[in-house]
């Protein structure tokens, strides 16, 4: 199923299904994800309480509302055992957490107007803990609980529940539902001001934006992209931004899925009457500009050769991956990966990524096409040689046998000749007298040697004999091949 539902059936249907959150656009605001986590205890709280909320979201359904009379709570039990595991967090001192977090919901009041004026209602209306039972109770008004399941067909957002429930950094629970109700139109502009509010980073120890990317930023996307559905970067905008004292007033975001789903349609216009905090929620984009398609195993590649690229200040891996994804987006895929390839084979030494130039870029263009063909080259070179080596071997086994076959045909030769034949033969041939022991016993006898000299002797003399020839049909007839003599005589295969 799609976690980016456009049709009725897709909105119940994602509803019903209890590892599925749907919820209106407004409700991904990390502003609303900051506001249910407020408490002293800020670190623990931030992680734990708005897992708790998208708990109990993914467990209404339209059912809970049928029957159920006006101002009346709707009833939702978690098992705390399972939820701790679900989250990772099953070590025993985690279940206080689970409590205060449900507490604080307690005390979260969430505002909404209708025509019938304005209405508050905290997110936990009542709850009970049993601990014999070691369950939770959360009870939700049922007003509210309409307006969670009041989602619209266009304007929402849906993602599968474990991907809020495996992060740990308590900013990057807050981006993750904000950044993948704006996964539809790809990019997400803002101003720095505005947005560090929105997280709750409008403080002093994050005045300065080196201190906010390192500590706030970077940790966040790192874990969503690592561990969610969807991969980030972004793009800084200001003045001097590759000066020494760069000026960053606002921030590009870029959203990409890790795999292929639907898409949302364009919303008309912001939904109406969802649930309003004290301060108006992001309003829906206007502007559709979607960063170049990459697959994760592209980008992959992608990363791993910049890796092995000599940068004595290398960066951090976040910065790194953002950085792929920028030069990407500005010089294209396969610039990048002839770039990349280049500067480790001539093994290039970059003291900083301010060596990626454009001129780096183009420089470098169409590299692994010119090493890919020199690589066939080599390769054509190296099939030949080994073509060579085996026709050489070939030709060396049908030469063998067709000795084989002639040594044979010469001793028959000399078995057919009378015993004054073979002594003219062997006076003709100067072959030695009978002390030569290579072509004579010690009888006296001629040598299976000396019968083979015998043999050829009245083959190539009284026979209209033709070696070449019979080689030739001994080749074609018994190994399927043709074979030629050079000027000197010696045999190769006719191609």
């Amino acid at each position: 199923m799609s976690d980016t539902p456009d049709t009725k059936n897709d909105i119940e249907a994602l509803q019903h299904n209890p590892d599925y959150i749907i919820m209106n656009n407004p409700l991904a605001s990390p502003k609303f994800v900051r506001a249910i986590s407020k408490s002293e205890q800020k670190t623990i709280t931030e992680i734990y309480t708005p897992k708790v909320f998208y708990e109990i979201v993914s467990r209404l359904k339209p059912e809970h509302l049928i029957g159920v009379a006006n101002n009346q709570n709707i009833t939702i039990e978690i098992v705390i055992k399972d939820f701790l595991r679900d989250i990772g967090a099953e070590k025993t001192k985690n279940y206080k957490h689970l409590i205060t977090s449900v507490e604080t919901l307690q005390t979260t009041i969430l505002k909404w107007k209708d025509d019938k004026g304005e209405h508050r209602s905290p997110i936990v209306a009542f709850s009970t803990h049993d601990h014999k039972s070691s369950t939770i109770q959360v009870q939700v008004h049922e007003k509210l609980v309409k307006i969670i399941l009041d989602v619209k067909e266009k304007g929402n957002f849906s993602f599968l529940k474990h991907n809020v429930h495996k992060l740990q950094n308590a900013q990057a629970i807050k981006l993750y539902p904000f950044l993948k109700a704006w996964l539809n139109y790809g990019r997400y502009e803002t101003e720095l001001v505005r947005f560090k509010e929105r997280l709750g980073c409008n403080t002093s120890g994050y005045q300065r934006f080196a201190a906010f990317e390192k500590y706030v930023l970077m940790p966040a996307l790192e874990e969503i992209n690592e561990k969610t559905d969807i991969r980030v970067s972004y793009q800084k905008l200001g003045t001097n931004l590759q000066g020494i004292k760069p000026r960053v007033t606002g921030l590009i975001f870029l959203i990409k899925p890790k795999d292929k789903t639907k898409q949302l349609p364009l919303p008309e216009g912001p939904p109406d009457q969802v649930p309003e905090l004290t301060t108006e929620y992001e309003p829906q984009p206007t502007v559709l500009v979607a960063s170049p398609e990459l697959s994760a195993a592209e980008f992959a590649e992608l990363y791993d050769l910049f890796k092995l690229i000599w940068i004595d200040e290398r960066p951090d891996p976040l910065t790194s991956k953002l950085l792929i994804d920028g030069y990407v987006t500005k010089y294209d895929k396969e610039s990048v990966l002839d770039a990349f390839t280049a500067l480790i084979d001539t093994k290039a030494k970059a003291k900083s990524v301010a060596f990626f130039t454009a001129d780096i870029f183009s420089k470098y263009k169409g590299f692994r096409e010119h090493k890919e063909v020199k690589r066939q080259t080599e390769r054509n070179r190296l099939t030949e040689k080994q073509q060579e080596q085996a026709e050489q071997e070939r030709m060396k086994l049908i030469l063998g046998d067709f000795e084989r076959r002639e040594r044979a045909y010469f001793m028959q030769a000399y078995e057919k000749t009378t015993e004054d034949e073979r002594q003219i033969i062997l006076d003709q041939l100067d072959l030695g007298n009978a002390a030569n022991v290579v072509f004579f016993t010690d009888e006296g006898e001629p040598t299976e040697l000396a019968k083979g000299e015998i043999g050829k002797y009245w083959v190539t003399n009284h026979t209209p004999y033709d070696r070449r020839l019979t080689f030739q049909k001994i080749a074609e007839r018994e190994y399927n091949v043709q074979i030629e003599f050079d000027e000197k005589g010696i045999p190769f295969f006719r191609k």
